[in-house]
């Protein structure tokens, strides 16, 4: 974890480059009018308030340095003694009403991050994420421990979050890390990035790296391909997008089982299996797992564990043979004529 030195450093250092792009972009008069000195004194008081008086000897005498930087700054602002008595006998009214509206905006960015977090689908994280932000840490990695999610498979994640330009933190990618367990173990581990953090749960990360299909949504169907991986090490993506046509929906409906399915329980089907999932369901007396396969436009069946029939074949399959024995019957009920040879 960064000292507050090098947190503080930074910052400043940011502050700097920003400086020196404002007045590349609007002139000199710009950097020293006096609604930018005011912003600027401001951010040297947050970064106070944000850093206290705790820490080392080091740290306490960085703190010195930023006060006297502040102080250069006012009395660049209020060049007279008079105005200068009148802002520091205003500054605890001001301040502590800046530390108010530092805390509401601290509470808000925790907020807004912790909602991106419940929405990928992880807990129990909120007090690492508080505090690494009071840190002001501009970019910092929240590890999720190991946990089981069936009998014989558990997921870990990293979690990376960033401050952007709006000084607004966001997930900016997360690594997903799956361990099947048993005699056939296996570890796999892949980093959602560039979009797909977003949109990824934990839920489908754990799907797609137990080697299952997700539907991703304004961009089809995507697969992880374990036979290949990018410069990055990443497993690379198998996209089978709208317009290749794979309708999961149809596919449910056409599954020629004994049992019918409600319209509401194909509804929650097609749901799950679009998550990914492996959804285990009853027909008749023998029970059955499906899941999704966007490459072959097909839902498949397992009996057991083991594949037993392709849903999209299943009906073509049983539809030949009832054709093949329609025929056959035809062709033993028709007259037989006798024949001359020539």
């Amino acid at each position: 974890m960064k000292s507050k030195l090098d947190i503080l450093e930074r910052e400043l250092s940011d502050l700097t480059e920003k400086e020196a792009r404002y007045e590349k972009m609007f002139g000199k008069e710009f950097i020293t009018s006096p609604a930018y000195l005011k912003d600027k004194i401001g951010r040297f008081e947050s970064l106070q308030s944000m850093f206290g008086n705790s820490g080392g000897p080091e740290d306490r005498l960085a703190l010195i340095g930023l006060r006297v930087r502040q102080d250069k700054v006012v009395r660049q602002l209020y060049p007279g003694f008079l105005r200068r008595l009148i802002y520091q006998t205003f500054k605890n009214v001001f301040s502590a009403q800046r530390n108010a509206k530092l805390k509401r905006a601290e509470a808000e960015k925790v907020s807004s991050v912790l909602g991106q977090a419940r929405k990928a689908g992880f807990s129990g994280i909120g007090r690492n994420i508080e505090q690494q932000i009071k840190m002001g840490n501009r970019e910092f990695i929240i590890p999720v421990s190991s946990h089981y999610v069936t009998a014989n498979e558990k997921m870990e994640f990293q979690i990376k979050f960033k401050k952007d330009d709006l000084e607004t933190y966001q997930i900016e990618s997360y690594q997903a890390t799956y361990r099947k367990l048993g005699e056939h173990s296996e570890i796999r581990s892949c980093i959602f990035h560039d979009g797909l953090q977003d949109e990824i749960s934990t839920k489908q990360a754990h799907n797609l790296l137990a080697g299952r299909s997700v539907q991703v949504n304004g961009r089809g169907w995507i697969q992880l391909d374990f036979t290949d991986k990018d410069a990055e090490g990443n497993f690379k993506l198998k996209e089978f997008p709208l317009t290749y046509g794979y309708d999961v929906s149809k596919c449910v409906k056409a599954l020629s089982l004994s049992t019918k399915l409600d319209p509401d329980l194909i509804e929650k089907l097609v749901l799950a299996l679009k998550d990914g999932e492996r959804i285990a369901i009853t027909d008749g007396e023998v029970k059955v797992e499906l899941e999704a396969n966007p490459q072959k436009n097909e839902v498949m069946v397992f009996k057991q564990g083991i594949l037993d029939v392709k849903a999209e074949n299943w009906k073509k399959e049983i539809n030949k043979t009832v054709e093949k024995l329609t025929e056959n019957k035809a062709v033993d009920k028709a007259p037989k004529k006798r024949g001359v040879r020539v």
